[in-house]
């Protein structure tokens, strides 16, 4: 299963959670496996972290890096 989380830097699994999904400047992907130690990260630049003005332009992101959930605040 893939998770996305919205976060403040690109630190991968030691970044800190954005408090705001759409203005987040990087999505974490995490690959969850059988373990913590079997996770993987992925860390990609929000494009649109200043520009978010109603609707939701980020599942463009979402899809091309197979997001099966988000978790955010």
């Amino acid at each position: 299963m893939r998770l996305c989380v919205p976060t403040e830097n690109d630190r991968g699994l030691a970044a800190t959670m954005a408090e705001h999904f759409g203005r987040a400047p990087f999505f974490t992907f995490v690959d969850v496996g059988g373990g913590v130690d079997d996770d993987t990260a992925r860390v990609v630049r929000n494009p649109d972290c200043h520009a978010h003005a109603g609707g939701c332009h980020h599942v463009p992101i979402l899809e091309a890096h197979g997001a099966d959930a988000v978790a955010c605040r």
